[in-house]
């Protein structure tokens, strides 16, 4: 009965702690980018993607924002419908302090990203969202998040 015990207030904690609104953007770790690994793409696939529309996440593993990020954004990965695929920086990635003009791209020429964390969103395979930062990142998956 102890077992039978433990083990439902196992599972009743973990339901409780999994997308846990109260504390929405906390850096404690409580997924791993292996939990979204079926949706890790390269940096190449970008514009390949055979959807209509999706969401890319740019992270790093050692950028304090995409960490304070990373169990929301890996929430709004699993809990929403919306398709978001993850890149992990690297320097192949360029970078421009004016991603306005990547906005209406269609391929990677002329692609940058401001930094990281950065969402963009891809729609009938032409760029219509490229933004960085932990706030304006937050600003759109939030709404979303906690529906």
């Amino acid at each position: 009965m102890r077992i039978i015990n433990s083990f439902f207030l196992a599972i009743i904690s973990t339901l409780l702690c999994s997308c846990n609104s109260s504390v929405p953007y906390s850096s404690e770790i409580q997924y791993s980018y292996d939990n979204v690994s079926n949706l890790r793409i390269n940096y190449s696939q970008l514009f390949g993607i055979d959807r209509k529309e999706y969401y890319v996440y740019f992270y790093s593993v050692q950028c304090y924002h995409c960490n304070k990020l990373k169990n929301s954004i890996i929430c709004f990965a699993l809990k929403n419908p919306y398709f978001l695929y993850f890149v992990e920086y690297d320097k192949s990635i360029p970078l421009s302090d004016n991603v306005e003009k990547t906005i209406g791209i269609s391929s990677l020429e002329g692609f940058a990203i401001l930094g990281v964390p950065t969402l963009i969103k891809i729609e009938d395979k032409i760029l219509i969202l490229n933004i960085a930062g932990f706030t304006e990142v937050a600003k759109i998956i939030e709404p979303n998040l906690f529906s």
